[in-house]
């Protein structure tokens, strides 16, 4: 959930039959509005940069799949690449998001970081075979976490 422009924006997943989620709003936190018409593949996480929201998800076809919106009530898709990209989580800061996920092609966990939310980069981590699981910002730094997964 992301809250920005007096807006709570969240997030809601299903897997059966097919893997798909909804876009509610609330200008409360009590009432609760859908944005979508059945139309969104899974998304896994939503980002707001201090213009916009993103929602960052995967499907089928298409592999990294992100949504826009400027006021958090009408969304728009856009082609992102990589394509083969699953994304787990989103964060921004100082201009630059950075996403944590799993590449669709080897199955390793990576970090990918771009400045417009469409064309990302590969980083290169410190350490290999991490199951990561989150991003934060805080001041000037980003901060992921993630699991051992030789040492669990």
């Amino acid at each position: 959930m992301v809250y920005a422009e007096g807006l709570f924006v969240a997030l809601s997943a299903s897997t059966s039959p097919v893997s798909t989620s909804s876009i509610y709003t609330s200008p409360d936190g009590l009432v609760w509005t859908s944005r979508d018409d059945g139309s969104f593949p899974y998304l896994a996480d939503l980002v707001h940069d201090g213009t916009s929201f993103f929602a960052v998800g995967s499907d089928a076809q298409n592999g990294l799949i992100i949504f826009q919106s400027e006021d958090g009530l009408v969304w728009s898709s856009a082609s992102a690449t990589p394509s083969q990209f699953l994304p787990y989580h989103i964060t921004h800061g100082n201009g630059t998001f950075l996403m944590v996920g799993r590449n669709g092609s080897t199955f390793q966990d990576v970090v990918l970081t771009s400045e417009d939310a469409m064309t990302w980069t590969v980083q290169t981590l410190p350490v290999q075979n991490v199951f990561l699981q989150g991003a934060a910002f805080a001041g000037s730094t980003f901060l992921v976490v993630g699991q051992d997964s030789m040492n669990q």
